[in-house]
């Protein structure tokens, strides 16, 4: 008997989906209902944690509005005095 390789008939069969994945879709269905349902008081509190200045809110709120962005290299950047970066030289203020 050989050992190994592929075999007629080994794993799982396709369309075929284990308890795990059955319990996990099951309960994205149930939180996706729940946002559904307090959509507007789960928004009203994520505005209000981002006026407080809670980053992660911020980040939220403008990737729901404006969409994701790109993240920026730092490589790509021009250091222009202490605490200033560029994309181009040429975007830095003149005579500083």
């Amino acid at each position: 008997m050989e050992h190994g390789g592929k075999r007629i008939g080994a794993g799982r069969p396709k369309g075929s989906v284990s308890d795990q994945t059955l319990v996990a879709l099951a309960l994205r269905e149930y939180v996706l209902g729940e946002v559904i349902k307090n959509k507007e008081s789960i928004v009203k509190a994520l505005i209000s944690q981002a006026k407080k200045g809670n980053i992660s809110a911020i980040r939220e709120l403008f990737e729901i509005a404006i969409g994701k962005t790109d993240r920026i290299e730092d490589s790509k950047l021009v250091r222009h005095h202490q605490h200033s970066w560029w994309l181009n030289e040429s975007d830095c203020p003149k005579g500083s």
